[in-house]
Formats: C-alpha cells, structure tokens, sequence
C-alpha cells in the first residue's frame, strides 16, 4: 500500500515523493474527527490546515457536485503525509484532480512568501480556512489571514487580466483624454513643509468636519472616491479629489458629490463616465496599478513618471492609499489621516453624505466568503475591539509600512477605527494648530501649478498614431490566431499540440504590439480558468485546452477591436 501511495505521490509531487524517501520520520495518522462545515454554498474553494483522511471524506460529495471546486491541503509536518500514505484510499487522494497538495518543504521560505505561492496557484475569490487538525492554534490564526490577503492579491490580478478586454472599454476613452490633462508627476514638493489631511469615508469623519472648515487655507485636504461625496455634502470642499477605481460603483459615489469644481486626479482605468460628475481640471497620476497597455500608452506620449505608491507595497489597493501616496510626494508633513476608520465603526459603513443608510449586519457579514472581505475582530485605536475586514487589514499594514520610511510625519487623527502601528494619534485642532505656516488661499495656488503641468500641445497626434499602431497591430493579431486554430485543427486526430507551422504563427503572433501590450496578459489567467474545465492531462485534453486558449484570445482580441471600432 504505500509502496503505491509513493507512485502515486511521485508522478504528481516529485518533489514531495524525494523529500520522503530522504526523510527519517516516524509516521504519524492524524485520526481526528471532523465535521463539514454549513458555510461552504459559495465556496470556490475549501484550505484544509492538515492531511486527515476523515475530513477530505466528508467533502467527497462536495467535490463530485461541481469540477470547479477545490481543496488545497496544508500540511507542514511530513511524518502526517508518511502516515496519510499508509492509509487505505490515500491514493485516490494523491491522484485527485480538484485536490492539491501543499507542503513548505523549504524552510527558508516564510509563511507570507508560501501563502503567496499557495495564492497564485489558486487565485479563487471565494475561500473556506478550516482546521483538520489540532495544535498549532496560533499559527493556524495566522496563516487562515495571511492565506485570505494573498488571494486576495491573486485573485485581484486573476481578474484584472481576465477581464482585461471589458476594462479596454475603460481605458480607450480615457485615452483619448490624456491630451487635456495635467500630470501629477510635476507637483514634486508643491506643498513643502505644509500639513495635509488624508480624508477616508469612515463614520469617525465626522468628528473632523469642524476643523476642516476652520484650516482650509492651512492644510490641502485630499479625498478620493466615497469622501469627496461625504466632505462635500458636509461643507468641505477637498483641494484635490482622486478617483482610481474602475469598478461602475464609483460613478454613483462621486455623482451624489456636490464638489463640482474640485480638480480631481484620475487613473486611467476609470469608468469615463464619472467626468460627467466633474466641471474642473483633469489630472492623471500613474497609478501602481497600471497595466503595459496603459505604460505604453503614456510612454508614447512622454508622460511617464514614477509610480507614486510604489512604496506602499503590493497590498495597497485602495484609493486612500494613493492619496497618502501623492500627499508625501507634494512634499506635505505632516501627513494627518482623518476618518480613515478600516472598520466598520459603531457598525457602519461611510460617514454622512455618501449613503443615505450605511449600517451594517454583522451576521450578513460573516457569512460573506469573499478572502477580502471576511470579517475579522481586531484591536481598535483606543484599544477597544472593532469589527474589519482582510483588505482593511493590509490597508493598514501598507500605511504603516509607508509611514516608517517616510521622512514626512503622520498622524492619526480618529480615535475609532482600526489601529494603524506606528502613526500616533493627536487631534486635529491639536495637530493644525501647533503648525506655524501661513495660510494661503490653496485652490488659487493649484491652479497655478495645474496650469503650468499641462500635457505638451503635440500630444493629440501622438495619441493618434500611437492607438492607430495598436489597433492595426491587434488586427494582424485576430488573422494569426485564426491560423492558430485552423493549424491545431489540421491536427485534431493525432492531438498533437506542437509543430513547424504552429510555431511559425506563434513566433509572428509573439512579435506583434497588441499581443505585447494587451493579450500577453491575459494568457496565465485564461490557462487558469481553462485547466480548471479541463482537469485532465491526457493527449485529447491537453488538445482542447490548447485550442480554447486559442480561441478565448481570439474571441478577446475581436471584443478589443469592437473597443477600437466605438471609440477611434
């Protein structure tokens, strides 16, 4: 038996398989019962923190019910795998396509870093951590959090490539814009030395409204998203507004805004019709989150810059972030944070002015699967335990990180809400009076520098040449692909995947722009959804997974021309 169980695991963890045969390990069985949880109706996929036989038992029907579905295995002690082997059906559990084993062999690596790993392999949006074996609480608490940021990571890039062609819908339009803009990249050190109040949407907003209003000539004031609607409908009018998220929510938020005439700082993956929203000046800011069509794009027209939240971290996915981000680069400190809760404080959701009704259910919330959104119970920053969630969490942690490196000062303004290590709390009126710098009337002062980083003058021919290269190049693409598919038809009986011809237009296919700039991207996240179809490996499987790929790229690139067709 485990003689088979060793064949077994050599054909599909060779890895796994030489670790054991040099391992001098007493086998362990880890008999433990375990009971199916009653949460799994959404789960894409099931994190079991141990090898016991009982509980991959139990998800058996789970499993056969939907080939989409996953369970990733954790186990970091390989005397639980040499007992696993020697049980009677372990094979069929080595051998099972939906299910994954994952075993930090290499103890250089630490937890985030084999999370990480465990993420990419299986970047799901919807996840379910659960204990199948005792012991270790501490670091089974710690790797059920750190598992749920790195797929939320993942599963964030997964989509942004997956989707990339619907986000084209985005992006060309804003595009055509970049010629009127002015760049953000050319306020180096504007506010030098001048305070600055980072404003999040957050209930504790409120406690800041009056000092605000009272300092406006004193501190720039940015907001992004949900706080422009929440400080405008209160009386404050942000100095700059920042919208980055390309996600169709965004335009109700900014439209029940009443700051018309704030300069608001774009990325270029918006939905375009928030600028319907907004009658003053455009800027652009290259965001972290820029994709190479978007760096081409701004490359062609000589506008590229650093990526302002570049030190934030990979986990800095909000548009607070960025406001944080394009405070330090003004040269502002100190760098006070207002309203920036990252909990869900005396259970709502925004401040006043965004929403007419942002309370919240907490049993709503912890039934929502989501690795993002999973509600978590933490230390508040008066040391009181506040409600939050996994993306609030790494929100913190990049602000913090920031903050630390940074040579401008930071503070926390709030007194609720998550507790960000390393930025103290001081008051508002505290913090704003004991600043000595002269008021001035800010938005005058903007609209000087906004004036003087106008994009050049030449840039609309350039943009037209640029996205003229771009479609015509994606054209020659939609033909290649095409003789792609009818070349891996030609050989449909044999199966065969490979060939001079095949190789030949994949060589001409690689060396176009559109497939550099726009369907290169996109190419591990279709191969992802596809083997996930497709769990076979035969000859015929690996066949048909060539061709979908083929054909998904193909469906993409003419969906990407559609794009063009609308918009040039």
């Amino acid at each position: 038996m485990m003689t088979l169980a060793i064949d077994h695991l050599q054909s599909r963890y060779p890895e796994l398989a030489f670790l054991l045969q040099m391992s001098n390990e007493v086998p362990k069985t880890n008999c433990e019962g375990f009971t199916l949880p009653e949460d799994l109706g959404d789960v894409e996929g099931v994190y079991l923190y141990g090898l016991n036989l009982e509980a991959m038992e139990c998800f058996r029907d789970w499993l056969s019910s939907d080939s989409m579905r996953d369970v990733i295995i954790i186990e970091d002690d390989l005397a639980h795998l040499m007992g696993f082997l020697e049980q009677e059906g372990s094979c069929e559990w080595i051998s099972h396509p939906q299910v994954h084993l994952k075993i930090p062999f290499n103890h250089s690596i630490d937890q985030r870093e084999f999370c990480l790993d465990c993420a990419k392999a299986h970047p799901l949006q919807r996840i379910g951590v659960y204990a199948a074996k005792s012991g270790n609480a501490k670091q089974f608490k710690a790797f059920c959090l750190e598992i749920r940021r790195m797929t939320t990571l993942t599963h964030g890039r997964f989509c942004e490539y997956f989707y990339h062609h619907r986000l084209f819908d985005n992006l060309v339009p804003n595009f055509k814009r970049f010629d009127k803009l002015f760049l953000i990249r050319q306020f180096k050190d504007l506010f030098k030395g001048r305070p600055a109040v980072v404003c999040g949407a957050g209930p504790s907003l409120e406690d800041a409204i009056d000092d605000l209003k009272a300092n406006r000539d004193k501190a720039v004031i940015l907001a992004g998203g949900s706080t422009i609607a929440a400080l405008s409908n209160q009386g404050v009018m942000p100095h700059l507004g920042l919208a980055i998220d390309p996600n169709p929510e965004e335009y109700p938020r900014l439209k029940a805004s009443t700051a018309f005439m704030t300069p608001l700082v774009m990325g270029a993956r918006v939905l375009p019709d928030i600028f319907d929203t907004n009658a003053s000046d455009i800027g652009y800011m290259q965001s972290i989150a820029c994709d190479i069509t978007e760096y081409w794009v701004s490359e062609q027209l000589g506008i590229n810059g650093a990526f302002l939240e570049e030190d934030m971290g990979e986990e800095a996915l909000s548009v607070t972030t960025s406001c944080i981000a394009l405070a330090e680069y003004m040269g502002c400190s100190p760098i006070i944070l207002a309203g920036v809760d990252l909990a869900f404080t005396g259970k709502d959701h925004y401040a006043k002015g965004v929403f007419a009704d942002s309370s919240i259910e907490l049993d709503e919330k912890l039934r929502d699967t989501r690795a993002c959104e999973m509600l978590i119970e933490q230390k508040g920053q008066s040391g009181e335990t506040c409600y939050t969630n996994v993306k609030w969490v790494m929100e913190a942690s990049c602000i913090s990180g920031f903050a630390h490196k940074s040579k401008a000062d930071f503070f926390n303004a709030s007194q609720r809400g998550l507790k960000i290590e390393k930025i103290p709390h001081k008051s508002l009126r505290d913090i704003l009076e004991a600043s000595d710098v002269k008021r001035i009337y800010i938005d005058g002062f903007l609209q000087t520098a906004i004036h003087e980083a106008q994009v050049s003058s030449d840039s609309s021919e350039k943009l037209r040449c640029a996205l003229l290269d771009l479609k015509t190049s994606l054209g020659a693409c939609e033909m290649l692909l095409q003789k792609l598919i009818d070349a891996l038809d030609s050989m449909r009986e044999e199966f065969k995947i490979d060939g001079a011809l095949l190789l030949l237009h994949e060589m001409d296919l690689q060396e176009e722009l559109a497939y550099r700039c726009l369907l290169f991207g996109m190419i591990p996240s279709l191969e992802y959804a596809i083997s996930r179809k497709e769990r076979e490996t035969s000859d015929a499987a690996n066949w048909r997974k060539k061709k979908s790929l083929y054909v998904q790229l193909l469906d993409r690139t003419q969906s990407l021309l559609a794009t063009f067709a609308s918009h040039c």
